[in-house]
């Protein structure tokens, strides 16, 4: 897991290294970044994005939660509320991804700045989905297998360490594309 991880890492470097090549160095053609009326389409910063940033940092403390619950073995109705809470924060940030994408006034289409823009966010929304999954599998292994212990609960690292990594990506995802993009340096 670890090197899947790595290899998603690098997926998202090469897609931040493509926007900071195309803001840093934009084309004749784009003449700036954002491209000249992009920067009216960009979502305020405050808004949405940051809904998002609050829940998905809040599906991270409550996975740590549950994390720490299995280590000290307590389950029950608490473990299952801390693992509801993580999914329900993973479900309503793709509702707020899927109302940025429905509002947005530039598409996929939009040059190179749409392109970019809606890979980052939605390759990062596919992982979100995938993590969900992976949660999702945890859960029913845990509700009808009951073979985690303390000790023995490898599904579920794996789940969170993926869940983290989520909301790493997120984190550089909100200060690089939505807050840095809308102070137009």
């Amino acid at each position: 897991m670890v090197l899947f991880i790595l290899s998603e890492v690098l997926f998202f470097f090469g897609f931040f290294w493509s926007f900071f090549h195309n803001c840093w160095y934009p084309a004749s053609l784009v003449n700036g970044w954002p491209p000249f009326g992009c920067d009216i389409f960009m979502m305020d910063p405050f808004s949405i994005p940051f809904l998002n940033t609050f829940y998905l940092l809040s599906s991270g403390v409550s996975i740590t939660f549950c994390h720490h619950l299995l280590l000290i073995g307590t389950g029950g109705y608490i473990l299952f509320f801390s693992w509801f809470l993580t999914v329900f924060y993973g479900l309503l940030f793709l509702d707020c991804q899927l109302e940025e994408y429905i509002f947005s006034n530039f598409t996929l289409a939009s040059g190179v700045y749409g392109s970019i823009i809606f890979m980052l966010t939605g390759f990062h929304g596919f992982h979100v989905f995938l993590g969900l999954l992976l949660l999702f599998y945890w859960f029913l292994r845990f509700c009808v297998v009951y073979e985690f212990s303390s000790s023995q609960h490898v599904s579920f690292e794996v789940a969170a360490w993926y869940w983290h990594f989520v909301d790493v990506v997120w984190l550089f995802l909100f200060v690089f594309v939505y807050w840095y993009n809308s102070i137009g340096i």
